[in-house]
């Protein structure tokens, strides 16, 4: 029937149409034993066809695979986007301080004068670094009109780096005069 309906164009109104059907088949006694559970199949094979596209054939024992793989699919895909999402996070970052410098110089200047600490576990926090100490950091970012300091225990940081004109540098020398570390006595 399939081929039949592609190759023979029906006449209509003068007119020649090309007509496509989506095929559904239940068989018996695998698909189902009663006309009810024949016609239920066969009716959600038919629907998987149009599912799938134009012109198709699908038996009602392929619906359960197919369920299947998509399943399968969707989830190796979100595992594929999550693992590409993690794997570029550094090159985004990279880009986005290229677009910056490129883009926008005027802002790449006030992003440099912030002082960046660079967590362990990649994280970067980028403001002013308030204070300092021998245990830990306090870092002062602004958002919109609010300050927001985090406190980041030294223990955590991987590196950091002070902006060209912040005085955090200049705060933590004085600071480690007028107290020395208690540990490396």
């Amino acid at each position: 029937m399939k081929y039949n309906m592609l190759r023979r164009p029906v006449l209509f109104k003068g007119k020649f149409f090309k007509i496509t059907a989506s095929y559904g088949i239940a068989v018996f006694p695998q698909d189902g034993r009663t006309v009810d559970d024949l016609v239920k199949k066969a009716d959600m094979a038919q629907y998987a066809s149009k599912s799938q596209g134009r012109n198709l054939v699908t038996l009602a024992s392929e619906i359960r695979s197919r369920q299947v793989v998509r399943t399968f699919m969707s989830v190796l895909m979100a595992v594929l986007y999550i693992a590409l999402f993690i794997l570029s996070r550094p090159l985004l970052e990279k880009y986005w301080q290229l677009a910056l410098t490129s883009l926008m110089p005027n802002l790449e200047a006030q992003y440099r004068k912030l002082d960046t600490v660079v967590l362990k576990d990649g994280t970067v926090v980028r403001g002013e670094i308030a204070q300092e100490t021998h245990q830990s950091l306090t870092v002062n970012r602004k958002v919109k009109e609010h300050i927001i300091s985090m406190y980041i225990n030294k223990s955590e940081v991987q590196e950091r780096t002070y902006g060209s004109q912040t005085t955090s540098r200049k705060k933590f020398d004085r600071y480690i005069k007028e107290n020395p570390n208690p540990h490396s006595l």
